[in-house]
């Protein structure tokens, strides 16, 4: 279990990704489709995919050594900056 500061750190570096990190992190990770599904869904390829999965996972794990918490959970104002299909 995360501490409330690692998961403030983890939000945090999630906001920091890309929509399309973002996008693409849930697909895979959360809703757990699989790469070519996900590939096919947003008209990418697989290597894109993979590419966009790599650099928001690097980025995440990151998050938990250098990124300052933010509040924890997240505040209605940060919730409405989320893309419309989170």
């Amino acid at each position: 279990m995360l501490s409330r500061e690692e998961q403030g750190r983890i939000w945090g570096a999630f906001r920091a990704l890309s929509p399309r990190q973002q996008e693409v992190f849930v697909l895979r990770h959360l809703e757990e489709w699989s790469t070519e599904e996900v590939a096919e869904m947003l008209g990418l390829t697989v290597g894109s995919v993979k590419r966009h999965l790599f650099r928001a996972v690097h980025h995440l794990r990151k998050a938990r050594a250098t990124i300052p918490p933010i509040m924890y959970p997240p505040t209605r104002a940060a919730i409405s900056q989320l893309p419309s299909w989170m």
